[in-house]
C-alpha cells in the first residue's frame, strides 16, 4: 500500500487481484442488441450476464461478481479481448474504442455504397415535363 499513491488505484489493483483468473467464464444470460431489457434482475446484474453489442460476432461485454467486486470482460465468442475492467473509466475508454470502431466500419460502407456504380437508365424531363433525353446514373 506504500507504493500505490492514492485509494482508487489501491482499490483498482485489489479488484484486479481479485479478477486475475480468467478461468471460468461461464455465460448465463445473454442480452441481445435492442432487445427488451426487462429480465429481473436487469442486464449486467448477474455474475454471467453477457451484454452483446454485435450479435453477428457475438462480441460483448461479460460481468462478474465475486464480493466485494465486479468486473467486465470484452469478449468476442471464445476469446477474451479486454479485461478484467474494474473501475468505470476503464470501461469508458474501451467502450470508447468500440464506438469508434463501429463509426469508422460504418463511415466505410456509407462511403462504398455512394461509390458504388448503379449504372441505371433514366429518362429526364424539365420541371414543366418536357422529356430531355436519357441520363446514366
Amino acid at each position: 500500500m506504500t507504493e500505490t499513491p492514492d485509494i482508487d488505484t489501491y482499490a483498482s489493483r485489489c479488484m484486479k487481484l481479485l479478477f486475475s483468473d480468467a478461468d471460468g467464464l461461464m455465460v448465463d444470460r445473454v442480452f441481445e442488441p435492442g432487445a427488451s431489457r426487462d429480465g429481473k434482475p436487469p442486464a449486467g446484474k448477474q455474475d454471467g450476464d453477457l451484454t452483446l453489442y454485435s450479435a453477428t460476432d457475438r462480441c460483448g461485454f461479460l460481468t462478474r461478481i465475486r464480493y466485494p467486486g465486479e468486473a467486465v470482460y470484452l469478449v468476442c465468442g471464445d476469446t477474451v479481448f479486454a479485461g478484467p475492467l474494474t473501475t468505470p473509466a476503464e470501461i469508458d475508454e474501451v467502450s470508447e474504442i468500440l464506438l469508434a470502431q463501429k463509426r469508422e466500419a460504418h463511415d466505410l460502407r456509407m462511403s462504398l455504397m455512394k461509390q458504388w456504380p448503379k449504372f441505371r437508365t433514366v429518362r429526364v424531363y424539365d420541371s414543366v415535363g418536357n422529356y430531355k433525353g436519357t441520363e446514366v446514373r
